[in-house]
């Protein structure tokens, strides 16, 4: 844990010290910055040492020196939360996670923060709410929360995340692939919850420019829909049993014995938690390097 919280320290400082004043701003949308670069680095590597230690921030407050009161404290935390995001896809350049040119894997996964007792109408009014039913014993779960979005290339290492909307359906993401063209490369598996038959057609028929004629951006194996009596070839099952990798990698980034948890509960700010999210997958690649 040293060793992973020491080489994002040294990363991170290095891509925040070359960035202008202005890009700072730019990235937390502040018209005017009083920090001083050691200052922003510092809030940085507290927020990654809360989200790897799982201690409150409270805590980490009264063991710091800072001569603020907790509440400044708390609002600085929520300015720089706003850091990760970029932080995440600029460490992913540093250390060459990219997406695999042979075989890709997209799913998504549910973020529990609230637990049943604690769901109030707001949160039902909100959308933050969603429902499952057991096949089974068909018993209703109610979950609130969010839902992260995971590409993982081959070698298991996330190289693209997002964190959605838990009532989000998965066969939404794919459709307006524009927000995804770097995301996709090669195979991408994905299972049947991602399976859409438009989105096979405009994965398969695109014009890269306007020279080009359509060729495929990457190919989709997913299960077909059940009304459309397509099964999947020998050869696309064999490559499809490869996709729990991904699972694999949500067992160990969400169980509490895991040294990379995700969890995002507590009474913290949605930039915070976007914070805690990002910093874990960081944790998590830092930990596959």
């Amino acid at each position: 844990m040293k060793i992973i919280t020491q080489k994002f320290n040294e990363i991170s400082k290095t891509i925040i010290n070359s960035l202008k004043n202005k890009e700072i701003k730019s990235i937390i949308g502040r018209v005017r910055l009083k920090f001083t670069y050691k200052e922003i680095n510092d809030y940085v590597q507290i927020i990654f040492a809360h989200s790897q230690t799982q201690k409150s921030f409270k805590s980490i407050y009264k063991k710091s020196k800072f001569k603020i009161k907790y509440s400044c404290f708390m609002s600085n935390i929520q300015l720089f939360s706003k850091l990760f995001r970029f932080l995440f896809y600029k460490l992913n350049e540093k250390l060459s996670i990219k997406p695999s040119k042979l075989l890709n894997m997209v799913d998504t996964t549910l973020i529990e923060e609230k637990k049943l007792n604690f769901i109030n109408q707001h949160n039902w009014d909100s959308g933050r709410v969603t429902t499952r039913i057991n096949k089974k014993n068909k018993i209703k779960t109610y979950t609130c929360g969010s839902k992260g979005l995971v590409f993982l290339n081959r070698f298991g290492q996330i190289y693209s995340a997002n964190l959605l909307n838990i009532n989000y359906s998965d066969q939404n993401i794919l459709k307006d692939f524009s927000f995804y063209i770097k995301e996709l490369n090669g195979i991408l598996l994905a299972d049947r919850g991602f399976s859409n038959k438009a989105v096979r057609e405009r994965l398969n028929h695109i014009k890269t420019s306007v020279f080009e004629t359509n060729k495929p951006l990457c190919r989709l194996i997913s299960p077909y829909n059940v009304k459309q009596n397509i099964k999947l070839t020998d050869k696309e099952r064999k490559l499809y049993k490869r996709r729990w990798k991904i699972e694999t990698v949500f067992q160990n980034i969400k169980h509490n014995y895991s040294e990379n948890k995700l969890n995002l509960t507590g009474k913290y700010n949605n930039l915070t938690k976007g914070a805690k999210f990002y910093s874990t997958l960081i944790n998590f690649n830092l930990s596959t390097i």
